[in-house]
């Protein structure tokens, strides 16, 4: 059986996520080989005609003390010229400045690896150096095609105020991917790209990025909305403390655009106060379709944050499905899903973003009619809200104001509800959870799909 979430990303995305059959995964042969094992598949792929260019071979030493810079350019401009090659990287610390990729080379290290399991590939920032560490060849507002960074750290230095990760002011194309890569201390983003036609990540992790500037991203997709035939796949992101959030995308151009986002799997921790106050910021969209699978949020830090989903600058058309998170003062999260352009929210994890998601697009031209609830506010309980059980079978929410016609409401327990069963009925004037026996319980609840 498929998996239903899958599925809706799917039928959402279209035919613009088609896979080319031409597009191979990098990291696959190598995420859990030794650095050994990778260096002889290198040299035997050299010998059958799709080389692999070992960066050692062209002077880099790779020992957390030399400039290797020049070495690994070296290495990526001979990739360029056996037209079209991978260059790999032996486990260990490549101190590097700046390097440019170029179209149609993949970079591709030994791992991501924990203390005593084996170093990893580590590209280190040079100390006193402010630039972005990796970067297209391509134009401003060009494309850049079928090259893969992956299986490898990126470590920015101390001091820095300006520089990112990887940095492309072309937008990545068909074949173009990040995969298994750790990106830390960046003082702008970990990750910062223009636009996707198609944009492809897996199995990113982001920490502490644009604390150097105050201002920064674990993964930036700074879009020009205009652009059209812009995809977006982004899975299993992970991040903590990064400075503003671990994932911001916009602008959008909107419906009429084509383009289309899917965020499937994120876990995000917030562990310093003022550090990644809201996981996934949704900027200025025009109505642009975003769906956001399976968010797992964490605060500790002893302050309140914000939000899961922040809607800014202008309309988004979002659809969720399971969204979870932190709701202890004085951690956790303030909303859920949080549209500060329309000031609206959906608080409840459950009940407005959880078991059974939801959908929302507020459009405030629409919103226009007396005593409608299309775009009232969350606090107002009928949208979403709370329904509490004190021993009876049944409770009810009366609306504030009837509906035109009956809503469909859907509602969540708080708590394991044992063999107790439960229904919901609703009306215009009312929403009622039922039980099978009388018992104490909390439920969340979530209304929609009503003209109004």
């Amino acid at each position: 059986m498929k998996n239903p979430l899958s599925i809706i990303g799917a039928v959402v995305l279209g035919v613009l996520v088609s896979g080319s059959s031409e597009v191979i995964s990098l990291s696959t042969p190598t995420r859990n080989l030794s650095a050994q094992t990778a260096s002889a598949r290198a040299e035997e792929l050299s010998s059958t005609g799709n080389p692999w260019l070992n960066v050692r071979t062209f002077g880099a030493q790779g020992d957390g003390l030399a400039d290797d810079t020049a070495a690994i350019q070296k290495a990526i401009d001979e990739a360029k010229a056996r037209r079209g090659s991978v260059v790999f990287f032996p486990s260990g610390i490549y101190v590097i400045s700046q390097v440019i990729l170029r179209q149609g080379i993949s970079l591709t290290g030994s791992g991501i690896n924990l203390p005593g399991n084996g170093l990893g590939t580590i590209l280190q920032q040079k100390t006193g150096t402010d630039l972005d560490l990796i970067v297209s060849d391509q134009p401003p507002r060009g494309y850049h095609h079928w090259s893969v960074i992956s299986n490898m750290s990126l470590v920015g230095a101390s001091g820095t105020k300006l520089s990112s990760g990887i940095r492309f002011t072309a937008a990545t194309g068909e074949g173009m991917k990040f995969e298994h890569l750790l990106i830390k201390d960046f003082a702008r983003d970990g990750i910062q790209v223009i636009g996707g036609v198609p944009f492809y990540a897996d199995d990113l992790h982001f920490f502490r990025n644009g604390v150097g500037s105050g201002l920064g991203y674990g993964l930036n997709i700074a879009s020009k909305g205009s652009d059209p035939s812009q995809t977006y796949k982004l899975s299993m992101i992970s991040g903590d403390d990064n400075m503003t959030a671990l994932i911001h995308i916009g602008a959008g151009g909107g419906i009429g655009n084509h383009q289309a986002y899917l965020i499937e799997g994120v876990k995000a921790e917030k562990h310093t106060k003022g550090r990644q106050n809201d996981v996934i910021v949704v900027d200025n969209m025009n109505g642009t379709p975003v769906v956001v699978l399976g968010v797992a949020a964490v605060n500790n830090s002893g302050e309140l944050a914000n939000s899961v989903v922040k809607i800014i600058r202008s309309n988004a058309r979002l659809f969720w499905f399971g969204l979870n998170r932190d709701n202890d003062f004085p951690n956790g999260y303030t909303y859920t899903v949080h549209d500060e352009y329309n000031q609206r929210s959906f608080k409840d994890s459950a009940g407005s973003a959880g078991a059974y998601g939801g959908s929302y697009y507020f459009d405030a031209l629409s919103a226009a009619a007396p005593g409608s609830h299309f775009g009232q506010a969350e606090a107002d309980g009928d949208l979403a809200g709370k329904i509490s059980i004190a021993g009876a079978a049944s409770c009810s929410h009366a609306f504030s104001k009837p509906f035109s016609s009956t809503p469909v409401c859907t509602a969540a327990p708080t708590s394991d509800p044992g063999k107790t069963t439960w229904w919901v009925t609703t009306t215009a004037t009312a929403v009622t959870i039922s039980l099978s026996t009388p018992a104490r319980m909390i439920f969340t609840y979530q209304c929609f799909g009503n003209p109004d």
